[in-house]
């Protein structure tokens, strides 16, 4: 297949890179079941965790001379968009009373909770609940991802562009990626129009 790894950052893209690897892995039954990569969300996806790798190491084992690349935000934008998201529009993994530390619409409640969720967790000093992994995981700051302290020189960094024309600049920053991982002109056709 594609000598092509991924680092999945929440809250940049990684949906979409989810659906677009399990396009490329399994692209057959994924044509065949008339999915579109812009319609694939956690919850219905075709793939499951099948080409998922925990570490950094592990993605390095599909061979030699990968391409390997993460996608980086503007960390005031993607917290912003982690807030609106996790705790204004998404009401199904916690109760109001639950979401977002109990803070309901209290942004401030929930920054000063969120700060001291953060130090616990890099300090080790609070329990890593099912609720503390998954705000950590959409909010902890991009450097504890992807092994970036160690390897960061490792990865095409791809900027998540805002603005005019920003999606389109996505779209062609990862086209050439995938192009650089050599990925048929014909599946990177059908990539770059999903991603508009």
């Amino acid at each position: 297949m594609y000598r092509l790894a991924t680092c999945q950052i929440e809250k940049n893209m990684a949906t979409i890179r989810d659906a677009t690897f399990c396009f490329l892995t399994n692209h057959t039954e994924f044509v065949a079941q008339k999915r579109r990569i812009s319609k694939q969300f956690w919850n219905n996806k075709l793939c499951g965790n099948n080409f998922e790798h925990s570490s950094l190491k592990s993605a390095k084992g599909i061979g030699e001379n990968i391409t390997l690349f993460a996608v980086v935000r503007h960390p005031i934008d993607r917290f912003l968009s982690g807030y609106a998201d996790k705790c204004h529009r998404e009401l199904f993994y916690y109760t109001a009373e639950e979401r977002c530390f109990g803070c309901k619409y209290d942004m401030r409640c929930f920054v000063e909770k969120l700060f001291r969720t953060l130090v616990g967790y890099y300090t080790n000093t609070i329990e890593k609940t099912r609720m503390i992994n998954y705000y950590v995981r959409h909010f902890a700051p991009q450097i504890w991802y992807c092994d970036f302290g160690e390897h960061k020189n490792d990865y095409i960094l791809i900027n998540y562009h805002t603005g005019p024309n920003g999606t389109r600049r996505i779209a062609d920053d990862f086209d050439e990626v995938y192009k650089q991982a050599q990925v048929p002109a014909s599946l990177r056709a059908n990539i770059h129009s999903e991603m508009l």
